[in-house]
């Protein structure tokens, strides 16, 4: 199987999705972009690719997503991450 890769970036429009370098989508919200993620790596497995889908942290740092997991909760969203970055996964601008 051929491996595609899906990257998912904080940007000043939300959450934008990249793969093979061309932009995807761009989402308001982390869990949108998931969503539209989920549904692409759905179809890249039924054509027999292998997807791969990254996410940067809001230091920068990318993280290997696993999708097969159906836990939706945006890494920006656990406690020990520090306060106000439930916004940004919620599609919320900071101030």
């Amino acid at each position: 199987m051929h491996e595609k890769v899906y990257d998912i970036t904080l940007d000043s429009a939300g959450w934008s999705c990249h793969s093979a370098g061309a932009l995807v989508g761009t989402f308001p919200s982390w869990l949108l972009a998931i969503a539209a993620t989920r549904a692409a790596v759905e179809r890249d497995r039924r054509n027999g690719l292998a997807p791969v889908v990254r996410y940067q942290d809001l230091k920068g740092s990318m993280h290997t997503l696993d999708l097969d997991r159906n836990d939706a909760e945006p890494p920006q969203m656990r406690p020990t991450e520090g306060r106000g970055t439930d916004r940004l996964a919620a599609g919320q601008r900071p101030h």
